[in-house]
This record gives C-alpha cells, sequence and structure tokens, in this order.
C-alpha cells in the first residue's frame, strides 16, 4: 500500500477524509465544495492533512464568514488532523482535548469560544427526531465531572482479552454509549465522541474502513439516542442493538442493514398538552 510520505496510508486517508467529512452530518451540516476538493486532494496525496486545515482556515480568514458550511469545513479539516495524531489517553482529559483541538478552529466561523474544551454549565434538552421529539435525558451538568470519572476508571478495570468478537462490541458500544450520554459539551458531542472512539480503537490495536461513517453517520448518532432512551409508561427500554450493529460492521465487518426507519419510534409523538400522543 503507498505512503504520502506522513506514514498514512492511501486507503487510512480515504477513510479519515470520509469520517471527518461524514461526521459533520449528524449537526446537519455538510461541508463546501471547496473542501471537498481540498479531501480529493488529500485522499489522493497530493496534500497533507495540515495543508487541508491550513487552506480550510485561509478560505474564511480574510473575510470573516459564520455558517454552518464554514463551520463543517474547519471542524473537519481539524478533525482530519486529530485522526493522523496516534497520541491518546484512556481519560476524561482526552476528550476535553478532543473537543477543544476540532472546535478551537471553529471559532472563527462563529463558534462560541466559551464552550471550547469545555464542560456545559447548564442542563440542556435537544428534541430528536427519532424519539418523535422527544429528547434523552443528558446527564446533570453538576455531575459531568464525576460521571466521565467514574466511567473512564470502570473502562480501563476492563480487559478486552484477545479477540474481535461480539462481546468486544458489546462492551465497547456500552461505553461509548455512556459517555456520549454524559453530553459534556454544549455543543459538538457526537463528534468529538465519535473520534474519541476511532482513537480508542486504534490504540486498542483496531484498524477499521472509516469510510461506513460517510453514509451512515446519521444512523450512527440515532442509535446513540435510541442506546440512551427509555420510557417505562411506553414500555420503551433502552436499546444498544442498532449501536452494536454500527460497530460491528465497523470493527467486525458484518453486514448489518443500518436502517434509518428501524430506529425510529414508530407512532410516537410529542404533544403541546400531553407529555406523549400515540398514533
Amino acid at each position: 500500500m503507498i505512503s504520502d510520505g506522513s506514514g498514512v496510508m492511501a486507503n487510512e486517508r480515504q477513510g479519515y477524509w470520509s469520517l471527518s467529512c461524514g461526521l459533520q452530518a449528524v449537526d446537519g451540516l455538510t461541508v463546501s465544495k471547496s473542501a471537498l476538493l481540498d479531501g480529493d486532494d488529500y485522499v489522493a496525496g497530493t496534500k497533507s492533512a495540515t495543508e487541508v486545515y491550513n487552506r480550510s482556515l485561509d478560505r474564511y480568514s480574510s473575510h470573516v464568514q459564520e455558517g454552518r458550511e464554514a463551520e463543517a469545513d474547519v471542524v473537519a479539516a481539524a478533525m482530519l488532523v486529530a485522526l493522523e495524531d496516534d497520541g491518546f489517553s484512556l481519560s476524561p482529559i482526552m476528550l476535553d482535548n478532543i473537543h477543544a483541538r476540532i472546535f478551537e478552529p471553529a471559532t472563527v466561523v462563529g463558534f462560541d469560544r466559551r464552550w471550547v474544551g469545555r464542560h456545559r454549565t447548564v442542563n440542556i434538552t435537544k428534541s430528536e427526531p427519532v424519539l418523535g421529539g422527544r429528547s434523552v435525558t443528558y446527564a446533570d451538568w453538576r455531575m459531568i465531572s464525576d460521571q466521565l470519572r467514574y466511567d473512564f476508571s470502570e473502562e480501563r478495570r476492563h480487559c478486552y482479552g484477545s479477540s474481535l468478537n461480539e462481546e468486544f462490541v458489546r462492551h465497547f458500544s456500552r461505553f461509548i454509549a455512556n459517555i456520549w450520554q454524559t453530553h459534556a459539551f454544549r455543543e459538538g458531542n457526537t463528534r468529538t465522541v465519535a473520534l474519541f472512539s476511532q482513537k480508542y480503537l486504534r490504540y486498542l490495536g483496531v484498524r477499521c474502513d472509516n469510510m461506513l461513517f460517510m453514509d451512515n453517520s446519521l444512523f450512527y448518532r440515532d442509535a446513540l439516542v435510541r442506546a440512551n432512551f427509555s420510557n417505562l409508561e411506553l414500555g420503551i427500554a433502552e436499546d444498544l442493538s442498532f449501536l452494536n450493529a454500527f460497530y460491528e460492521n465497523l470493527v467486525l465487518d458484518k453486514n448489518h442493514n443500518l436502517s434509518s426507519y428501524d430506529l425510529n419510534l414508530h407512532g410516537i409523538r410529542v404533544d403541546e398538552d400531553l407529555p406523549y400522543r400515540t398514533y
């Protein structure tokens, strides 16, 4: 396999760009045509990740341009650089560092600097279409640090053994779902957790085809939502099976059908007067 001289193989470049570009869709973002051309050059090995990153900043530095496309461009480029960096630590600090690293550049296009790499100081809800407009219950902001410390401490105690199998995926998926549910940051949680998960897999010695994220990033987010939503009154339990299916495709080369239709809680809607209305 051909390398571009930076130690990154051609197939890895394609995967890194697919992950970085595709993950913008989890927040309804798409990169610009200019960024896609830079990405093509990166995949071809004619531009380095750093060059793509610098070009994304240069594109907006001469004139301040706030907007979703601009954010997608600079965050995707920053993720590309972070993916090429093998540095990793299994700690909450790593999660904070990743958030800061990929969203600091976005402050030039309107991302709030007060949120970069810092835990939120308010409780939040987010309407999820997959839940009929309902929100996952995220961690209380006062407990974010404690909850992350606990989850990471438990993960460090776990031994994955020496085989890649469904048990590996189930435990890994549960850990990733747990830290996503904490929702440590005001914005950018899914992109941060997804990038963390890929760097963690590489740390564990698992090489993945990251192109899966290009076409399935929305499924990935919705799978995280379903893994963390339950409602006893409606008979709904947390369902990790969708996230397991995604990671089994990614890690074990399975061929599960990643259908967003299957993820949706069909017939459940939020009503203005009642907590739920069912159809």
